[in-house]
């Protein structure tokens, strides 16, 4: 897991929390306090002790995501100007079946435009103390609607798997022959 990277989406959800706008409940203020608070508790813990995950029952977990259009970007993050998209992260462990599902949803765009929709966090698989798992949705901008198809990858942190930290790798598929990158990372603590 890049941690420079998600620190960079954090930073760059208190930087943008000066763009206003509400959706749901989640503004930029309370995404910004949010991650930055995440990110303080976690930036240094480690990947959770393989012996030490949970083998049975199930977890919640309730976090913060940046994403960005280019890989250049994403990989060069380092303040607030760099991240396009914050949005929520849910995601629910379930350690008895080793799966991992959840969505994306409340999204914010930094130049404030409207983005509604949500993308499913789904057939997702925990093996040790990693997860993979698939993205599907939709999202509406600007009156257009796009399809999201990809991956999260990521891994358990904490003594007990308090946390988890992902990397997204996902299309924009617009049409046929209009499939735009977008990559980011999440960081969410269990509720």
């Amino acid at each position: 897991m890049n941690i420079k990277n998600v620190v960079g989406l954090v930073v760059a959800a208190a930087g943008l929390s000066a763009c206003g706008g509400s959706d749901g409940g989640t503004s930029f203020d309370s995404l910004a306090t949010r991650g930055d608070s995440l990110i303080e508790k976690y930036e240094v813990v480690e990947l959770t002790p393989v012996g030490s995950m949970p083998t049975a029952g199930t977890a919640s977990y309730e976090g913060v995501a940046g994403y960005f259009f280019s890989e250049a970007a994403y990989d060069a993050a380092e303040s607030a100007a760099d991240a396009d998209v914050l949005s929520t992260v849910s995601l629910t462990a379930n350690f008895s079946d080793s799966s991992i599902a959840g969505s994306l949803g409340n999204f914010k765009d930094r130049e404030g435009v409207s983005v509604s929709g949500s993308v499913a966090i789904k057939d997702g698989q925990i093996m040790d103390n990693v997860f993979m798992a698939d993205l599907d949705g939709s999202i509406t901008a600007e009156n257009e609607t796009a399809t999201v198809r990809g991956v999260t990858y990521g891994g358990f942190v904490g003594g007990t798997a308090e946390a988890v930290m992902g990397a997204i790798e996902a299309d924009i598929i617009h049409g046929p022959s209009d499939v735009e990158g977008l990559y980011g990372e999440f960081i969410a603590e269990r509720k």
